[in-house]
């Protein structure tokens, strides 16, 4: 009974200090928002909040992101359908054995980091 309540205290503790962190950056950047508006936020592709008047876009970060994710999944993708079918129809089975022992111990890590 104790444990539950000691984890249910942690739970709301790191919760509130989210909370808080969201707050305090919210709150701080709201004079940014009031000022440069959503709209050339993020469809501005100037960066420099140092220049005189500061100027901030998000929109090259953000294309620049798009692109990296695409050229990501153009190489893991037939990456790992190429190693699928090495694994099924080509590797000797104490090869395939041993590899598919390690895809299913890295699978369930991602299936963890996605619970929490």
């Amino acid at each position: 009974m104790a444990l539950k309540w000691i984890c249910m205290f942690c739970s709301l503790a790191a919760i509130g200090g989210l909370l808080a962190i969201y707050l305090f950056i919210a709150g701080e950047s709201l004079a940014i928002w009031k000022d440069i508006g959503i709209i050339k936020l993020l469809f501005c592709s100037d960066w420099q909040p140092a220049g005189n008047p500061p100027q901030y876009g998000f929109f090259s970060m953000i294309v620049s992101t798009l692109w990296s994710s695409l050229g990501s999944i153009f190489i893991a993708a037939p990456l790992g359908v190429c190693c699928g079918i090495f694994l099924s129809e080509y590797a000797p089975a104490a090869i395939s054995a041993v590899i598919r022992t390690v895809l299913y111990i890295l699978q369930e890590f991602r299936r963890w980091f996605t619970v929490f």
